[in-house]
């Protein structure tokens, strides 16, 4: 098992989080102001809403899934991600 970490600046524009894996990953994300997530086309209507607040979201994602983000409001997130995978 491998572990990497990285951190992403969320905008308005949906990111990836992280690339796609063959084995699929276990991510844990942080993130300093609100960000919705969810797939390619996320947005404010079709995302999952983190809050700057809550504890570390931690997700099981399977082969070749990709967890996008965008902002929830005015400012830029950092998003910070821990993810460990099979190697």
């Amino acid at each position: 098992m491998a572990i990497s970490t990285g951190q992403v600046t969320v905008s308005a524009s949906p990111i990836a989080l992280h690339s796609a894996d063959d084995d699929g990953v276990i991510i844990v994300l942080n993130a300093t102001q609100n960000v919705y997530i969810g797939k390619a086309d996320v947005s404010a209507v079709t995302g999952y809403l983190h809050t700057k607040p809550d504890p570390p979201l931690h997700l099981e994602l399977g082969p070749n899934e990709i967890l996008y983000a965008v902002r929830a409001g005015a400012q830029d997130s950092a998003v910070t991600t821990l993810r460990t995978h099979n190697v």
